[in-house]
């Protein structure tokens, strides 16, 4: 299916952005920064995957595989801009390792953002 270009962040400006003022969540060796904008538009993501002195053909594979996951497992509120990091080991996981790292870290902010939801909604 693919990772779409209309879903994807592609400017280092608005991935610094993300990172500097974004909120972090964390399992492990995976990151995701999150920035919850105010708009109904459909979520964007970067997926960041740095060398490490790696192989490309590595660090294509682990990038792909993470967009998956960002494909299958979506964030459950619009106007989000995300970017997902590594760190070095992450490279030694296997996807299933990444899938239960990756889904772990959405249900965090999955929750997160429906409580914040329910605490604007009574605050209204």
């Amino acid at each position: 299916m693919g990772f779409p270009r209309k879903y994807s962040i592609r400017t280092s400006s608005e991935i610094k952005r993300i990172i500097g003022i974004g909120i972090q969540f964390e399992a492990g060796t995976l990151k995701i920064h999150l920035l919850q904008t105010h708009s109904m538009a459909p979520n964007r993501t970067a997926v960041s995957v740095p060398r490490y002195g790696r192989t490309v053909v590595a660090r294509n594979r682990l990038k792909r595989r993470l967009q998956e996951l960002v494909r299958l497992y979506p964030i459950q509120s619009r106007g989000c801009l995300t970017v997902v990091r590594i760190s070095p080991a992450c490279y030694e996981n296997n996807f299933q390792d990444l899938e239960k790292r990756y889904c772990s870290v959405v249900e965090k902010i999955n929750l997160e953002l429906a409580g914040s939801r329910a605490t604007a909604s009574q605050a209204n």
